[in-house]
């Protein structure tokens, strides 16, 4: 297991969006041998090219993978798996995290803001693109995992407004020879379409490999309040002014300040960059509206300018 090329001490400080990211595809899919410091991944062969982005990143000889059948449920299904010693990038990784891709008991790590680079939230989300990338549902948002913890403290620290739910129950039984088999619980939590188009969109920046599948930005139309909220509270509208707004801006003039007042802001990071890329619309106005019961004013209330756009009544722009 000799690999003269390996940067042992790779994740000894994780102070980029990369380190973050291969990190949270190990949480993921990587587990370390129990009194040794090897370290071990195992994956679908068709996600080989993964795995190979990976042993790039780490320094690895990428022949050190290797693909072979394995059964699973009766089936046979090949899998490309990847098994090297280091004792210091094993201890690193156990410091950073309660490791191993099928404990119940897991933590999310805990980052700190790196001086003239990421911030923790950001190296957070590229956390959470690396474990999506293992565990997460190539048709959805949805991530899945053993620990419910987990999940919960993700749907925490990144205010995810989906439950929590529990897919599959342990299940402990004694096949026909006597063994024990355990079958843990399996949980689930749907990101959303807003925050996985942010981690998407932090990885492209940083130009880090992600499967073709799940690389890719998601429609956000039902999360658009959710979008309208966020922005709000970025420029520091409480309900108050935006109750204010509505009497003093029909709809769609309303929206147009909202997106315009944001874009000026001129924020550079992936979270502001996403909730950009999706114009407000009066439909998720209305919907704010009636969650904050909020009314319009009287039907009369707004007349035509003489060039045809809505205005009020006070001739506000």
């Amino acid at each position: 297991m000799h690999n003269p090329n390996l940067n042992a001490h790779y994740f000894d400080i994780i102070n980029s969006i990369e380190k973050a990211y291969w990190f949270g595809f190990l949480c993921a899919d990587g587990s370390i041998r129990k009194g040794a410091g090897v370290i071990r991944i195992q994956i679908a062969a068709s996600d080989i090219q993964l795995l190979e982005a990976f042993v790039n990143a780490i320094g690895i000889n990428p022949n050190k993978i290797k693909v072979a059948p394995k059964e699973y449920k009766g089936k046979l299904y090949n899998y490309a798996t990847l098994e090297f010693g280091s004792v210091q990038m094993a201890e690193a990784l156990r410091n950073h995290h309660h490791f191993g891709s099928k404990s119940e008991i897991k933590s999310l790590p805990k980052f700190s803001d790196v001086l003239g680079g990421p911030t923790s939230r950001e190296l957070l989300a590229g956390w959470l693109m690396g474990f999506y990338q293992g565990d997460g549902t190539s048709s959805n948002s949805i991530v899945g995992a053993s620990s419910k913890s987990l999940l919960e403290q993700i749907k925490s620290a990144f205010d995810i407004k989906f439950p929590v739910r529990l897919q599959k129950k342990k299940v402990v039984f004694i096949d026909e020879d006597g063994k024990i088999h355990i079958h843990n619980s399996f949980y689930t939590l749907s990101l959303g379409s807003v925050m996985l188009n942010e981690i998407t969109h932090l990885t492209r920046q940083n130009n880090i490999y992600l499967l073709n599948r799940k690389n890719r930005y998601r429609n956000m139309v039902r999360e658009a309040q959710d979008v309208l909220k966020s922005k709000l509270d970025i420029l520091g509208i409480t309900k108050d002014i935006f109750e204010t707004m509505v009497l003093d801006y029909t709809q769609i003039k309303l929206a147009s300040i909202i997106d315009n007042s944001f874009n000026k802001l001129g924020l550079k990071n992936s979270r502001y960059a996403i909730l950009a890329k999706y114009s407000t619309t009066v439909g998720a106005i209305r919907n704010l509206r009636n969650e904050w019961n909020i009314d319009l004013p009287p039907r009369d209330y707004f007349k035509l300018d003489t060039d045809g756009y809505l205005g009020n009544r006070n001739s506000k722009d």
